[in-house]
């Protein structure tokens, strides 16, 4: 726990001097990123859940008789690991590449739209996606693909939408849920809207075991998460329900102060923050949905800070401070009731 305290006090060092400045924030911001990518550049083989299986698809991926079509992982995965077999035996250029552009993805994303950058990188490291971005490389890589897919959902370029969410499906299967993202950006956030997403989702969740077998059937790679029911899953869905729960009602009740020209895409980010919430809801039954949950999930990064960020100054500081303590809290209580579910820490180099 004493590393993620360390990197936890540089991050914060880091973002109160480069924050006076807006030339040095930009700095000081990619410096946090760049640390992540050499975190994920050297990681040993205990750091990661799958650190290890992800070095055997290298070295399965690049032999000689490899048969592509006999192997469980996606196209473009397998097809990474050739390319960069290319260039090297070492499987610990896939950590190095994948990490590199998984963090630049997110770092992009969240200097294009967030209103407070600093915060949505603190929420980004507290939050669980850098742990998660640390473990599950292959679905990590499809939604740095549909961070930059989401700029064509403003601009209402579908093509272009539909080749990124292909090339990401390519990479991780459950990408293809984003297509509703297209969808959700269309609908107005009345209470209608809502009515209908809770009314659909009360629905999926009666008929799921009718569902189930069709899904997996769908997604074979995935067909051990079928017994995975209840237990720590279960405790990790309704922690991620309750807070995106309180992040919706905080969004929605200080959304009076958000500027009417940033309304619009503001809106849009809070819909698709709606989604995840229901998707993480039908994940109580089985715990594979919460991978959905996080491509629309990833908005919460924007939509709390942009949400603080209109309040007036020092409600605004003091709603800053707050979050940052209560999500610092939630990573370190996490990291030391529930050691097992965090797999980056302790941080050992390789």
């Amino acid at each position: 726990m004493a590393d993620f305290i360390i990197l936890s006090i540089v991050i914060l060092i880091i973002a109160l001097i480069s924050n006076s400045d807006k030339r040095l924030s930009k700095i000081g911001f990619w410096t946090c990123f760049v640390i992540f990518m050499l975190m994920s550049a050297f990681r040993g083989p205990t750091v990661g859940n799958d650190t290890t299986e992800y070095l055997r698809i290298f070295n399965e991926a690049n032999a000689i008789d490899f048969d592509a079509s006999n192997s469980r992982y996606e196209i473009g995965y397998i097809l990474l690991n050739q390319l960069l077999g290319k260039f090297t035996v070492e499987g610990q250029i896939v950590f190095a590449v994948a990490g590199a552009f998984i963090f630049f993805s997110f770092g992009r994303f969240i200097l294009k739209y967030s209103k407070s950058p600093w915060l949505s990188l603190i929420l980004f490291f507290f939050y669980g996606f850098f742990v998660f971005s640390m473990s599950a490389i292959r679905q990590s890589i499809a939604i740095g693909i549909l961070l930059f897919a989401y700029d064509y959902i403003l601009q209402k370029k579908f093509v272009k939408f539909l080749m990124l969410l292909l090339l990401a499906t390519a990479f991780h299967m459950t990408a293809m849920f984003f297509i509703f993202a297209y969808l959700v950006s269309y609908l107005k956030p009345t209470l209608k809207t809502y009515l209908i997403i809770l009314s659909v989702t009360a629905a999926l969740f009666i008929c799921f075991n009718l569902l189930l077998s069709n899904l997996f059937l769908l997604f074979e790679t995935y067909e051990g998460y079928e017994n995975e029911y209840g237990g720590g899953a279960r405790i990790a869905i309704i922690i991620y329900i309750s807070i995106v729960s309180l992040v919706l009602l905080f969004s929605y009740f200080t959304r009076k102060r958000i500027p009417a020209a940033v309304m619009p895409v503001y809106n849009k980010e809070f819909l698709m923050v709606f989604v995840a919430l229901c998707t993480y809801i039908l994940a109580l039954n089985i715990n594979i949905l919460d991978r959905i949950a996080n491509y629309y999930n990833v908005f919460s990064l924007i939509l709390l800070p942009t949400a603080i960020h209109y309040q007036r100054y020092y409600t605004r500081l003091s709603m800053t401070i707050s979050v940052v303590i209560a999500f610092f809290a939630y990573a370190a209580v996490l990291l030391w009731l529930r050691p097992n579910w965090n797999s980056v820490f302790p941080y050992y180099i390789y």
